[in-house]
């Protein structure tokens, strides 16, 4: 149905008002014009009645229709279950693989027959797709340690300005000078003079590095 189309109920609404109207205003042999054809009441009554007659029985097969499905849906359900317990019947009374089996529509399983290159291709084909996937095995994911990483935040900069906001780089530096020993006057040391041999006087002594005049 297109979105443009009014819904069921509204076109069965719409047409039993039409012939409510029709039956109680208009005269069964007056003249209706309908896109250039003339028609006569009735013939116009007879329309909008066959549009609801024509909705009823849909509908009545629509009905007819929901009931038949589901009554084969069950007859289905019904079915199913009657055909694995007449199988699982003929398997036990006549063999899987009789010819009464066969007959009943009832084949004996077949098995699968491998040889070595399809057995060799599968292993193959195992590798290549775990090898495609990253797949690993349990030794493989145990081996796997997870690492934690610890960000380090960076240190605050220091606040290197002096006091009246001139830089620290900028700000006078005044070095105390170590106190100086003071300085020991030079002691003087008297030399004696040895004695002359010939009895003369001895001379003057004479100071460490001066000589006393």
């Amino acid at each position: 149905m297109s979105k443009n189309q009014p819904s069921n109920a509204i076109v069965v609404d719409t047409c039993t008002q039409r012939l409510q109207a029709l039956k109680s205003y208009v005269e069964p042999k007056a003249q209706i014009a309908i896109d250039g054809v003339v028609h006569k009441a009735s013939d116009v009554i007879e329309i909008y009645q066959t549009c609801l007659d024509t909705r009823a029985a849909l509908a009545t097969k629509r009905a007819e229709t929901k009931a038949a499905i589901s009554d084969r849906a069950n007859a289905e359900s019904t079915r199913r279950t009657a055909d694995r317990a007449l199988k699982a019947w003929v398997a036990n009374q006549f063999g899987v693989a009789s010819q009464q089996a066969i007959d009943f529509g009832f084949p004996p399983p077949k098995t699968a027959t491998r040889t070595a290159d399809s057995k060799a291709l599968a292993v193959q084909k195992a590798k290549a797709t775990r090898a495609a996937r990253h797949t690993m095995g349990k030794k493989q994911k145990a081996q796997i340690k997870g690492t934690v990483v610890v960000s380090t935040a960076p240190a605050a900069p220091a606040n290197n300005s002096a006091p009246g906001g001139v830089p620290a780089a900028q700000a006078a530096v005044v070095v105390q000078p170590p106190p100086q020993p003071l300085a020991t006057p030079p002691t003087s040391t008297a030399v004696a003079q040895p004695a002359p041999a010939n009895g003369a006087p001895a001379s003057a002594p004479v100071l460490n590095g001066t000589a006393s005049h």
